[in-house]
């Protein structure tokens, strides 16, 4: 079943075409990896996908991207579209307020107001971030104290409490130390027996590593999109082939 079907997507950014004609079905309950070279559209197509892209000045999207069905630029509210596909950015946005009130701020939002259920809700959250355990004692600590890592498996915790169907993840570990990076890529590993993920990454060794389907950008278009395995070791297209084996990018 497919979670996205995106048909003849063209972005702009004023008058500057950040994406042209991208056709593409995303499945459900699967990894997805798009990889390219830098200022390809990876990022720019993650945005569309939860009309995240929209907060941006005179952008121009014209497509049809239907998720679970719903054409999202028609019929879904912005809002409750990202409750449903969270996003993770490159960089850790924490707020400047306690680990509990990073969560259960985005819990508020969406009219939970009950203290007794706050709190399962944060912890339980913050359990499947797997950082429960280093932080249960520092719930009421500034989030801008803790390290990067921690700061990233906090976001991730504050969208899981929205119990969200798909993940999209920019480059998520890559201002990160090697031993956070591992965690990160473990905890993605775990959200992936229950989760859709779209992960954009530079890393080819991860994206063999973790994903199931793969997509190549390049120019601002889809090179060619597959079954992991096939981009990595069978790629139709010499350019997808050039750009895994590091001839370029």
């Amino acid at each position: 079943m497919n979670i996205f079907e995106v048909k003849n997507l063209q972005l702009f950014y004023k008058n500057y075409l950040a994406l042209d004609n991208i056709n593409i079905d995303l499945q459900q309950g699967l990894m997805h990896a798009l990889i390219g070279p830098s200022g390809c559209g990876k990022s720019s197509f993650l945005s569309t996908l939860n009309k995240m892209v929209l907060l941006n000045d005179d952008v121009l999207i014209n497509a049809q991207i239907k998720y679970k069905n719903i054409d999202i630029y028609k019929d879904y509210d912005d809002t409750l579209l990202r409750k449903e596909v969270a996003l993770i950015f490159q960089k850790p946005c924490v707020f400047a307020m306690s680990v509990y009130d990073n969560i259960a701020y985005a819990l508020r939002v969406f009219g939970i107001k009950n203290k007794s259920l706050l709190d399962e809700l944060v912890i339980n959250a913050l359990k499947k971030a797997a950082l429960f355990d280093e932080l249960k004692d520092r719930l009421k600590q500034n989030a801008l104290l803790l390290s990067g890592g921690q700061q990233q498996r906090l976001c991730i915790a504050r969208a899981l409490a929205c119990e969200p169907s798909v993940i999209l993840f920019d480059e998520p570990t890559s201002a990160l130390d090697p031993i956070s990076s591992a965690k990160i890529e473990e905890l993605i590993l775990n959200l992936k027996k229950e989760k859709t993920i779209i992960i954009v990454t530079h890393n080819m060794q991860q994206a063999k590593r973790i994903s199931d389907k793969t997509a190549f950008f390049l120019n601002k278009q889809i090179v060619e999109y597959d079954d992991s395995n096939i981009i990595f070791n069978n790629a139709k297209d010499i350019r997808t082939k050039d750009y895994v084996n590091g001839k370029f990018g």
